[in-house]
């Protein structure tokens, strides 16, 4: 079975995306700071945090969707540096 891992599975869009990608047969992996209720795994991943390409080791495709919609005091950058990290480890597969 393919696996897919979604930043912001919990979210309001990537709950939707979660529910078509397993109705399409995807193993889906949440990419986050805690569990999203309709995903199949778990992996933590922060906004806030350098990326960790361990994260990805066995999925087919990624596909980011988080974002700090809450105000929290992420500094100036974290989230582009999260992005180009998740692009870099994938592209270096």
């Amino acid at each position: 079975m393919r696996a897919i891992g979604v930043t912001g599975a919990s979210g309001y869009i990537g709950q939707a995306v979660v529910r078509k990608a397993k109705a399409a047969g995807w193993r889906v992996v949440a990419l986050g700071r805690r569990p999203a209720d309709l995903a199949d795994d778990f992996r933590p991943a922060d906004l806030s945090n350098v990326f960790n390409k361990d994260v990805i080791r066995d999925l087919d495709a990624v596909l980011h969707l988080a974002a700090d919609v809450t105000g929290s005091a992420l500094a100036p950058g974290q989230e582009v540096a999260f992005a180009t990290g998740l692009a870099e480890a994938c592209r270096a597969r």
